[in-house]
């Protein structure tokens, strides 16, 4: 038996339908509904990122109900030619799919096995109306169609903006991925190096995630100050990269609490976002904003609004009363915690991920700083003379041993949090970020 063989026996005895998989009962092709929901399927499974299995013969399981192999009519079966799929097909689709389409003989019966390719460059796009079907199951012009990666095992166009970003993200990759190809062999004066390459492509990978983001709470984020904070590893790790349920899941389990906040933010209540390649959530609470990506390569973004521009809004909490009301400031205790737990987090994805047993990259960034003071929010401790930054942009980077880091992270914390405020001109400000670190991680859960 050749490995094709085997496969489809393994698909056809798998009894439950997935994203990628669809079991149809016997049918004619000529029978106009079935052939028009056919095509539906298609053009969904092109826009899935594996592609994905179309086995007719295999009446659809009910309920809890397995599918239980049952093989088409032999007067089915002589009405499908591939000729006739991949016309049908191409009337729709734009641009066009790669199918392949076979009879196997399997257990004494017959089966059509029809296999699509992920799209190669642009999402598919449906070109042309078809007639119209009971229950919206027809094809429409302008539609794109998905094969939803939670729920039960459907096709649909697609209905929210994850699930159009999670498309358009891979087009993007594959379009990188072509450019890199295309340059790949230019020559180079100093040759880049695994890790420099690994950093490159995390770079690209977060940026297109980042860029695409929108929303309330995005936009909420980037309209004042804001923290972005990235955590990379030096290393690709593909063979033991985790699956989006296992990023879930690792989210859920390194997740540290500091000071009543969490770190990424992470709850019952808080309805995670999946992509192709990362999970992640957007988040509000009276006191922070947050949004935040963890990639299946490991790596793991951040952006968190600098919550002292947010205070008075609708929902937030109260400005401090000694605060001057035409000053923007960055709250020393607020920004310790961040930083502090970002840091454990970090600690914590470097002890559980493959790729950072080569080290990690950590850059973390303050944007929109141009006149912020650093102040406290308790009126018994004031800063004098005032601290104060007139540029846009504090920079933090630094690459890590995996060992330094796990074993060490919330020292590298407070010596990042030292290099962030002397440049507000805080010279010496070591031991009493020390100090409420200490107050903090006393307190931590």
């Amino acid at each position: 038996m050749d490995e094709r063989q085997r496969l489809f026996e393994q698909l056809v005895s798998e009894g439950h339908e997935g994203r990628t998989l669809e079991y149809k009962r016997s049918a004619s092709w000529d029978d106009t509904r079935f052939r028009l929901k056919l095509v539906r399927t298609i053009l969904a499974m092109a826009n899935t990122p594996d592609g994905g299995s179309i086995i007719i013969g295999v009446p659809e399981a009910t309920g809890v109900h397995v599918a239980r192999p049952a093989g088409m009519m032999p007067e089915h079966v002589a009405t499908y030619r591939e000729d006739l799929v991949k016309d049908e097909v191409a009337k729709f689709a734009s641009p066009r799919v790669d199918i392949r389409m076979s009879v196997e003989h399997c257990g004494g019966g017959d089966y059509v096995w029809i296999r699509i390719d992920p799209f190669d460059a642009l999402p598919v796009v449906c070109k042309r109306n078809g007639p119209d079907l009971p229950g919206g199951a027809g094809l429409c012009a302008g539609r794109v169609y998905c094969r939803p990666a939670s729920g039960r095992p459907r096709t649909e166009s697609v209905q929210g903006e994850w699930e159009m970003r999670d498309i358009l993200d891979r087009a993007v990759e594959l379009e990188i991925g072509r450019r890199r190809a295309r340059g790949g062999t230019a020559p180079s004066s100093s040759p880049a190096q695994p890790a420099d390459l690994a950093i490159e492509r995390f770079n690209h990978e977060a940026d297109a995630v980042e860029q695409a983001a929108s929303g309330d709470v995005v936009d909420r984020i980037c309209a004042a100050g804001y923290w972005r904070f990235r955590l990379q590893p030096l290393r690709e790790d593909p063979e033991h990269a985790p699956g989006i349920v296992e990023l879930q899941e690792l989210a859920q389990q390194l997740r540290i609490s500091l000071q009543g906040s969490e770190f990424p933010p992470l709850d019952s209540t808080l309805a995670l976002k999946r992509g192709r390649s990362w999970a992640g959530a957007e988040y509000a609470s009276p006191w922070r904003l947050v949004c935040w990506w963890l990639f299946r390569s490991g790596q793991f973004l951040s952006i968190q609004a600098v919550t002292e521009d947010h205070l008075d809004e609708p929902h937030m909490a109260e400005r401090p009363s000694h605060w001057l009301p035409d000053v923007r400031y960055l709250e020393v205790v607020n920004a310790v915690r961040d930083i502090t737990g970002w840091f454990l987090y970090a600690a914590g994805l470097a002890r559980h991920v493959g790729g950072y047993d080569s080290g990690a990259a950590l850059s973390l960034e303050l944007r929109g700083c141009t006149g912020r003071e650093l102040a406290f929010a308790d009126d018994r401790r004031e800063l004098e003379p005032p601290r104060r930054y007139d540029d846009d942009l504090v920079p933090f980077e630094h690459s890590y041993d995996r060992d330094e880091l796990v074993e060490r992270s919330h020292d590298l914390a407070l010596d990042a949090m030292c290099e962030v405020v002397q440049h507000f001109g805080w010279t010496d400000p070591r031991d009493v970020l020390a100090e409420d670190q200490a107050r903090m991680l006393g307190r931590r859960t």
